[in-house]
């Protein structure tokens, strides 16, 4: 079957003249007003040597040949006002040929088949409707070191009531998505619906208002795991009043009310509410309210939160605050009050050949803690993970295995040692996301976990941070300084608590020449809990050569060392990429990355190259590409080598 597909497909490369892009030809009430696309054929063949640390070894090959088509089309039914439909359509069939032993495949990413339909009923109507169906399978690949195979279905519309009083619109949508890892054998299972409505309201002097519903169902199904389910509902009302017509004094309001029942159930109130007045004198007064009240199973606790904060503008050079936050949260288990005040200041001036910039802070802090000593519970701690800096959970004494990791939803929980490792520091506690796991560099989390309270205390902390940097020539050359430093006194009952006593001191320069962009930074933090010493470097050179030639280059090196625990961590990456035009029609792209990582849990010695040929003739448009393959990750170690080719006839 599929040999006679392709046999179809080069019948069509020979033969067909295409179609213009823009036409209208109709068949009754339909009418096709756009369509364009391509039709391809493509193979590859690919040698790869996997060498597990468990002495398993494992060669396997694979060549295939294919060939697909991707159409999309614009037409309408009817009447353009009546009913408008988009249609893309995408499909690859293929040939394989694999001898793998221990890994059945593995993939590069690439949409085997695609159909996405769309309609839009009575578009410029005061009514409308928007409807589409999804329908993709195809291959991921996520960060070169994980491939997942994914099935996806989804559809739903949107219903839209247009007017100047009150506009209302309507959604619903319902999702499967079927996954694969096709590395370590994990497979996925989701299914959500959502449902949404929301009403708006705009005044001529700018106000706006906004009340929203929304209903989502999550199941998500994961290998030698229960199937997780959470049903969410979140009533949001939205102000913005301005009561004067310059716009000096503002309002902002937002009320939500939030529940979720399922395997994470919980509801929670929020109110938050913010003001700015701008005042005489170049004085602004920003002053702000915020309530949350959130309610599990076996818990509740309350939060109240004021800031103020009256700031003056000198000139352009100075600016000066005067802030005010005070914060108290009470617990089925403890009550706790926090209360800071300080001053800020920045300074920026002109200086010949650059400009100077300076700032201070400080404030002071009392902290009280009303508790008996206990393990408590925590839920739905908030946490953005990055590779770029040290992760530390925020209290200590966590007990270890209570840990539990989720997205946002709750529904997907994330593997400890697949998806993230955990690394202990004294009392604390350091999460890492493991590259080429579910969890994407830089995205939020959320953790449970259970910790063993010391009681109630008492104690006030100052916090003062310095920042100093000049530039000069227009940014040829940056220096700059920071200066952070936290201390403790007055301390009551804090004999097991664990003080985050610092001082961190930031020193680097950063150059631009031209082409070439390059700094440092050292940063030494001396702190009771965690000290590290690092030290970073970046590179960046890019240009062009008589129009002919494009190239860049991109590295950066950090080295971080544990000085408590005499450790290191080291990453460095560098990427380079080479377009050379060749004449009008042939193009040559070679691109190269490297990527290393030497750690507990994180060593990774990871080499891509990617090496490609383009041209153009007589409408027809061929690739030859090469790639290079080099990895040593946890305990296996690839070695991949692999050749393809494409012929493109677009219309």
């Amino acid at each position: 079957m599929v040999k006679k597909i392709v046999y179809i497909l080069i019948f069509i490369f020979l033969y067909q003249t295409g179609f213009a892009q823009e036409m209208k030809r109709s068949i009754g009430f339909w009418t096709l007003t756009n369509m364009k696309g391509e039709i391809n054929i493509n193979g590859l063949y690919r040698k790869q040597k996997r060498i597990l640390k468990s002495d398993l070894t494992d060669y396997p090959k694979n060549a295939l040949i294919g060939g697909g088509i991707d159409l999309k089309t614009k037409s309408y039914v009817w009447h353009p006002n009546f009913l408008k439909l988009g249609i893309d359509v995408d499909y690859n069939p293929e040939k394989r040929e694999d001898t793998y032993l221990f890994i059945p495949d593995r993939s590069e990413t690439r949409n085997i088949k695609k159909l996405n339909i769309n309609g839009i009923f009575f578009s410029k109507k005061f009514i409308s409707l928007n409807t589409f169906i999804n329908l993709n399978d195809n291959y991921i690949n996520s960060e070169n070191l994980t491939n997942i195979r994914s099935k996806n279905k989804k559809y739903g519309g949107s219903l839209f009531f247009r007017n100047k009083y009150l506009p209302l619109s309507v959604s619903y949508s319902k999702g499967k998505w079927d996954q694969k890892e096709i590395n370590t054998g994990r497979t996925f299972k989701n299914d959500e619906k959502n449902f949404e409505s929301r009403l708006n309201k705009t005044t001529k002097r700018g106000d706006n208002h906004e009340l929203s519903y929304t209903y989502n169902d999550y199941i998500r199904q994961e290998a030698d795991l229960y199937k997780v389910s959470n049903k969410t509902r979140n009533l949001n009302l939205s102000n913005n009043i301005y009561f004067d017509n310059k716009k000096k004094y503002n309002f902002n309001s937002r009320i939500i009310n939030y529940s979720q029942i399922g395997n994470d159930t919980f509801k929670r109130f929020q109110l938050m509410e913010n003001f700015v007045f701008k005042l005489p004198e170049n004085f602004v007064l920003t002053s702000s309210y915020q309530y949350y009240n959130t309610k599990l199973e076996s818990q509740q606790y309350s939060q109240q939160n004021i800031k103020s904060k009256l700031g003056h503008q000198l000139f352009l050079s100075l600016k000066s605050n005067i802030f005010y936050e005070y914060n108290k949260v009470i617990h089925t288990e403890y009550k706790e009050t926090d209360k800071r005040s300080g001053i800020s200041f920045n300074y920026s001036k002109k200086i010949p050949k650059g400009q100077l910039n300076l700032a201070y802070r400080y404030y002071g802090q009392q902290q009280n803690m009303q508790s008996q000593p206990k393990i408590i519970s925590v839920y739905n701690e908030e946490y953005i993970i990055s590779d770029e800096q040290i992760n530390l959970l925020s209290k200590p004494y966590i007990i270890e295995e209570s840990i539990t990791v989720t997205d946002i939803t709750g529904t997907s929980i994330y593997q400890l040692n697949l998806d993230y490792i955990l690394i202990v520091h004294n009392n604390f506690i350091e999460i890492q996301r493991l590259p080429g796991g579910q969890i994407v560099n830089g995205s939020t989390i959320y953790i449970d976990y259970q910790a063993t309270y010391p009681g109630s205390y008492n104690y006030l902390a100052g916090n003062q941070a310095f920042s100093a940097s000049i530039y000069l020539f227009n940014r040829l050359i940056e220096v700059y300084y920071r200066f952070i430093k936290q201390d403790y006194q007055k301390l009551k009952s804090t004999d097991f608590l664990v003080l985050n006593y610092f001082n961190q001191n930031i020193y680097g320069a950063k150059f631009k020449i031209g082409f070439l962009n390059t700094g440092f930074e050292f940063d030494n933090y001396q702190s009771s809990i965690i000290p590290y010493k690092m030290k970073k470097a970046f590179l960046q050179v890019q240009g062009s050569i008589q129009k002919k030639i494009r190239y860049s280059i991109n590295g950066n090196i950090r080295d971080y060392y544990l000085t408590d625990e005499k450790a290191r961590q080291q990453y460095a990456d560098i990427f380079g990429k080479l377009a050379y035009k060749i004449n009008t029609a042939t193009k040559v792209n070679i691109e190269l990355g490297y990527r290393k990582q030497i750690g507990s849990g994180i060593d990774l010695n990871l080499l891509n190259s990617r090496n490609e040929i383009t041209t153009v003739y007589r409408k027809l448009y061929f690739t030859l590409g090469f790639d290079i393959y080099r990895r040593d990750y946890l305990d296996e170690i690839i070695n991949y080598i692999g050749v393809d080719f494409k012929i493109i006839r677009k219309f």
